[in-house]
């Protein structure tokens, strides 16, 4: 299964309340994927969000496979308060959010993660 790495707070809000993925290029791919938390923290995203959404460190990892999505759109006009203007809208549906983390280094764009098969849940 394919990865897409993701900053948090981000990668967790993805697997929850955050609906679509804001990203500069299209993706032809549909199907499920990876949530690979990103070793670094949009540090102005989780003061914003800490208060709207609850948003808590301590329930973040980082450099880890969180969770699985499917990818079922890329569109530019999605009406979800999470879509950037201007950006390509990765249209997520049934997100599960991993009990445990599984460490992994993430990379650019989609890549299949340097994870074993018995590490996943």
């Amino acid at each position: 299964m394919k990865a897409l790495s993701v900053k948090q707070p981000y990668a967790n809000l993805l697997l929850g309340p955050k609906d679509v993925e804001n990203r500069t290029w299209y993706t032809p791919f549909r199907g499920r994927i990876h949530i690979h938390a990103s070793s670094q923290l949009d540090r102005p995203a989780y003061i914003r969000l800490r208060q709207d959404f609850g948003v808590n460190l301590e329930f973040m990892a980082f450099g880890a496979i969180i969770g699985e999505m499917d990818i079922v759109a890329c569109v530019r006009d999605s009406a979800s308060v999470w879509a950037a203007p201007g950006m390509w809208h990765w249209v997520r549906a049934h997100p599960v959010l991993y009990p445990e983390p599984i460490p992994c280094k993430g990379r650019l764009g989609l890549f299949v993660p340097d994870i074993s098969v018995e590490a996943q849940p």
